[in-house]
């Protein structure tokens, strides 16, 4: 496992301020934020690459804060992969088992990571010049694999790659990464390798962790309104006034806009709001068939707009004089006349959908 305590470190101007997390054997973390928030600053502390002004890092509970990367047993593979031109695509692999002198076994370990990453018919070429992007990528990850590492660290090691390409390598780094057991740390801008690469996601923004929690917790249940602006999260409205009156709360939004609502406690706290786009159903009329649901927040409304995006529509509904919901579903259920602006429709979303967010 990796651990930071109370994690301090300066770039200039810039500063990384106690951050402090752990990383269970076995897992993935991926951290995330925009750029300039202190990601690959924070990378570059944990592997040893620049020292922290305060607070400590552990692998598996041995404290390595001032130990130089090599003396720590982990890998690293940046965004340009930095293969060695000069050298083959077998000695580019095993240059890591090499200058560690751990060469007993390699050959095995090469063939069975070759196989899985379908590199085998690369191995004999004697340079990585003719080498496309994402077989370069599959290079770098073998050369990363093949030295049994404590932790992997990826520094946004796919973004440069097409869509295809990248889903491809994202899908083998995660299958590989679980079947070896391997600890690991990503980092990237990119919200949806969340899902596709870790088990817990690590946001930072302004050299400050702001939240840690899995990736299904952070997309539902933003803690803050930035970090919910950085998701690009639809539906956060601001709360100007908020009385509950029993279990349900009335919930003044925008100018004048009143909603009323089965809410999460704390929203009479409140200063934002956020519901799930994807929690949201739209139906032309009520049915009992929701009311046995048990969804309890039933607003009525007229569709504004329906753009399709991709795999899905996206229709936003007014459901006050200066209020706008937004409501996903999927291309392949949709094929309803009743989904076009002007038509009046009830959305209706549960409580456990709405989540009580502060300013920051």
């Amino acid at each position: 496992m990796i651990r930071a305590e109370d994690l301090s470190c300066s770039a200039g101007d810039f500063e990384l301020r106690n951050v402090t997390f752990s990383v269970a054997p076995g897992k993935a973390l991926v951290v995330l934020g925009p750029s300039g928030a202190g990601k690959t600053l924070l990378l570059e502390t944990l592997l040893g690459l620049r020292m922290p002004s305060h607070g400590r890092v552990l692998l598996d509970g041995e404290d390595v804060t001032y130990l130089p990367p090599e003396a720590r047993g982990v890998s690293y593979m940046p965004q340009d992969v930095a293969l060695f031109p000069h050298l083959s695509v077998r000695e580019n692999i095993l240059f890591g088992r090499r200058v560690r002198g751990t060469l007993a076994g390699a050959d095995e370990d090469l063939r069975s990571l070759a196989s899985r990453l379908h590199i085998e018919h690369l191995l004999d070429r004697p340079s990585i010049r003719s080498l496309s992007g994402g077989e370069k990528q599959r290079i770098g990850l073998a050369r990363a694999l093949v030295v049994h590492p404590r932790v992997l660290f990826l520094d946004e090691s796919f973004s440069a790659l097409d869509a295809h390409i990248r889903g491809e390598l994202q899908a083998q780094c995660r299958e590989l990464q679980r079947a070896l057991d391997i600890t690991a740390v990503y980092v990237t801008h990119h919200h949806e390798e969340c899902f596709a690469l870790g088990d817990e996601a690590l946001v930072i923004m302004n050299g400050r962790v702001t939240q840690h929690a899995t990736p299904t917790e952070l997309f539902a249940r933003p803690s803050s309104l930035e970090v919910a602006r950085f998701l690009r999260k639809r539906n956060v409205l601001r709360v100007e006034s908020a009385k509950l009156d029993g279990e349900r709360a009335r919930i003044a939004v925008g100018e004048k806009g009143v909603l009323a609502l089965s809410a999460p406690r704390g929203v009479e706290r409140a200063l934002y709001v956020h519901i799930e786009a994807e929690a949201i159903d739209l139906r032309s009329e009520r049915t009992e068939e929701r009311m046995r649901n048990e969804i309890t927040n039933e607003l009525p409304g007229e569709i504004v707009s329906v753009v399709h995006d991709g795999t899905r529509s996206i229709a936003t509904v007014r459901v006050a004089e200066d209020v706008t919901l937004d409501c996903f579903w999927l291309l392949r259920d949709q094929a309803r006349a009743d989904v076009a602006p002007g038509r009046r429709v009830t959305v209706s979303f549960p409580p456990h959908a709405i989540t009580a967010i502060s300013p920051r």
